[in-house]
């Protein structure tokens, strides 16, 4: 932000003042206090575009002296008697088109060379931004050069000021930054307020001169005593972070507001945050969104970003107005305008490539939602390998959730070489970088030793800072452990505690694993002859928990005589409640005819809805019968990715099936080294024939 602003409205070269000679109005002076203010409301200069900072800075001249003061005639006439500042004055009124004269720029310097000439130093610096933009001349830069030169050391400071401006933007041949910083210091010591500002970012920038932060901030001060509203936007930056000053945001605010007053676009947005936030002035959600229209209106990318990002939640949620300002900041040239415009028509081609673009320009939350448009295929054909690549790139860029996003596709091996070590160190970059779920993942891959030796204590730290961070998935999990005793002592009530956090917070898994337990507990705290006719009660409130733990009673006999075609029964119940071990129950009755005829096809139904669930064991019996074509339509690859996620449920003996097939390489391009890591994974879960 501070090197945007270190040439904004720099070149605000037409400068009106009051001053009397020979009866008549000198309506082109050296900046006074009220002048300087209707400069300032000119368009800005903007650096990626040097020429447009050799703009004139607009001016109302009827606003500072009455319609009445303005006369083409008798300042034509009193140029014609050799009047140095009535020539000067006319080719104002030319250049600007104001006091009813059309604009001509040609005319203006003619008119400009002739005030020069009688000399009015201002008319020569006048007619040196006509040349230097070759305007109503031919662009003559040296030429502009010699005349900012000539009144400069006739002590007219903005000329100097002038010329230490095309010298820092390098337009004339063996520049000098020290050069310019001399000019600056001249014309600010003359009392131009811009060569203060121009000498205040050399010294906040350390360009051709020291470092100097105090001094770069007392010379912002001198530029807004001159009225000058960059000056003002930059002491207010430096009173809101403490910069060469004592952090003051009441005393930003100020500054702020009066360079906002003056059209300064960025202090607008930068004064809305501050009311936004409550910080150095009353909070006022109002007000911050009046600033951020008047930005937005002054063309601040910020300010419409913010003013979208209002429009984009709450109460004044309305999607096609945050578009429009989103597209207006993308158009403005701010990345992140376009990022946003990208993720409002997200599942569009538009999308896809506003994010590219936005990536490429390295706005790094881009290349995140790029990544997310990839790999769900959003817009786009699904691209896992451009989808990885895209979280790596945010990720290197620092945004955090890119690394995390990364860290699955590295632990799954989707889109790139399966990798737990590489999984583990994106999940502890993005833990350390505040991203909780980061935090969860590593906590999980250290429960499990993947990618990181286990350490049950660590996992539970880990978790632990996820879910106060936010994460609703890590209070889950966290909960599972202390309701296992795993880490730490065995404590249901606490477990019952995280569940209903993670409930509240939206994660549906918190509210069904918080029910089963408290249902768990009741169930335990019963008589044996009770239990049954709890789980009766339960599972017709329609828990699927309780239905599938019927059917296992049934099918096992276990306190109830064995009756397979009830255990059928309340395993349907457990499955169409949405309880995975029901469906692969079901599945498995089906497959070995156990109380009903085999039927393969209805197996694979249920393993696939078991898999649908996340039961590990679902996956993989569903990827047998794929594998070998019974009772499902054969698909090799299909079976192997799923095989995949069954591994990745901690199914040990789909690693191990995994294993051999990498290690033979029959159904698939042969990986040792991956076979041998899918081996020592079915090993630490517990698969005995695995660790040989």
């Amino acid at each position: 932000m501070g090197r945007y602003n270190a040439i904004v409205s720099a070149f605000l070269l037409l400068t009106i003042g009051t001053g009397c000679a020979a009866g008549k109005r000198n309506i082109v002076q050296d900046i006074s206090a009220s002048a300087a203010k209707a400069a300032s409301e000119s368009p800005a200069c903007d650096e990626k575009d040097p020429e447009s900072c050799l703009e004139l800075g607009a001016s109302d001249i009827k606003d500072l002296l009455g319609a009445d003061d303005i006369s083409l005639d008798l300042y034509t006439t009193q140029c014609e008697a050799g009047d140095a500042v009535a020539c000067s004055n006319v080719g104002v009124l030319y250049e600007r088109g104001m006091g009813g004269v059309e604009k001509d720029l040609a005319r203006a310097a003619a008119f400009y060379e002739r005030g020069c000439e009688a000399g009015a130093q201002l008319a020569c610096s006048n007619l040196g931004n006509l040349k230097s933009l070759g305007s109503g001349v031919p662009k003559d830069v040296h030429g502009a050069a010699l005349l900012y030169k000539d009144a400069c050391a006739a002590r007219y400071f903005p000329a100097c000021r002038n010329l230490g401006l095309l010298i820092e933007l390098g337009r004339l041949e063996r520049s000098q930054l020290k050069e310019a910083a001399r000019l600056y210091s001249e014309a600010c010591d003359g009392g131009d307020p811009i060569g203060c500002h121009q000498l205040g970012t050399f010294y906040a920038e350390g360009r051709a001169v020291r470092e100097d932060v105090r001094l770069a901030t007392e010379l912002f001060k001198r530029s807004c005593e001159g009225f000058f509203p960059a000056g003002c936007f930059r002491l207010g930056l430096a009173r809101e972070f403490g910069q060469g000053v004592e952090m003051d945001k009441s005393a930003a605010a100020v500054s702020y507001e009066r360079a906002c007053a003056a059209g300064h676009s960025s202090a607008c947005s930068n004064l809305g945050i501050l009311n936004a936030k409550g910080q150095g002035v009353p909070e006022d959600e109002a007000r911050a969104r009046e600033l951020y229209e008047l930005a937005c209106q002054l063309d601040d990318g910020i300010g419409c970003i913010n003013l979208g990002l209002e429009y984009s939640r709450g109460a004044l949620e309305d999607p096609a107005r945050a578009r429009v300002l989103f597209q207006k900041a993308c158009r403005l040239g701010n990345v992140r305008g376009c990022t946003l415009l990208g993720a409002a028509n997200a599942g569009t081609k538009e999308s896809v490539e506003l994010l590219r673009g936005a990536c490429e320009k390295k706005d790094f939350m881009a290349c995140r939602n790029l990544g997310i448009a990839l790999e769900e295929g959003r817009g786009v054909s699904k691209d896992l390998e451009g989808a990885s690549a895209a979280y790596v790139e945010g990720c290197m860029g620092g945004d955090i959730p890119s690394c995390t996003n990364a860290g699955v596709l590295a632990q799954q091996g989707r889109g790139t070489k399966q990798n737990d070590r590489r999984a583990v160190a994106l999940y502890d970059k993005a833990c350390r970088g505040g991203g909780a779920r980061g935090c969860s993942n590593l906590g999980l891959m250290t429960k499990l030793g993947r990618g990181v030796p286990k350490n049950l204590g660590r996992a539970i730290s880990l978790l632990k800072k996820a879910c106060q961070d936010g994460a609703p998935s890590a209070c889950v999990n966290l909960g599972v452990m202390l309701a296992r005793g795993e880490g730490e002592r065995k404590d249901t009530d606490r477990a019952i505690e995280l569940f209903e956090q993670a409930c509240k917070a939206g994660e549906e898994k918190g509210c069904v694993s918080a029910r089963a337990l408290q249902r768990a507990v009741k169930f335990e705290s019963l008589d044996p002859s009770q239990r049954q006719e709890f789980l009766v009660e339960v599972c017709g409130q329609g828990d699927g928990r309780a239905c599938n733990s019927l059917g296992d009673m049934y099918d096992e006999g276990v306190g109830v005589k064995k009756d397979p075609k009830t255990a059928i029964l309340y395993y349907s119940k457990g499955c169409d409640a949405g309880h995975a071990s029901g469906c692969l129950n079901l599945g498995v009755v089906y497959e070995r005819g156990e109380g009903v005829a085999v039927n393969e096809e209805k197996a694979g139904r249920f393993y696939s809805a078991a898999c649908a669930l996340d039961h590990a064991k679902g996956c993989s019996y569903l990827a047998q019968l794929m594998r070998l074509g019974r009772g499902v339509e054969k698909d090799l690859k299909r079976a192997l990715e799923l095989y995949e996620k069954s591994c990745e449920g901690e199914f040990a003996e789909a690693c191990l099936v995994l294993s051999t097939f990498l290690s033979d390489g029959e159904e698939t391009a042969p990986d040792p080294s991956r076979a041998l890591e899918l081996k020592r994974r079915a090993c630490r879960l517990g698969l005995k024939r695995a660790c040989r």
